[in-house]
């Protein structure tokens, strides 16, 4: 079994100088799905990647100094 915590910050602490954070999701899976969320969160990855190097191309670049 893979026990995954998915956290949300839910404020910072100045004194310590960290964030407070909370459980937000617990994920429990077999080991054998490993390698399927390995996949997905690559794949996951690259879309954000290609999105991203998509909205910069689309950016009119200026030639003004």
């Amino acid at each position: 079994m893979l026990k995954l915590d998915l956290y949300r910050v839910v404020g910072f602490d100045g004194e310590k100088k960290e964030e407070i954070r909370s459980i937000s999701h617990r994920l429990v899976l077999p080991t054998t799905a490993v390698p399927e969320l390995i996949n997905l969160l690559q794949g996951i990855v690259r879309a954000v990647q290609q999105t991203s190097q998509q909205k910069a191309a689309d950016q009119p670049v200026s030639t003004e100094s």
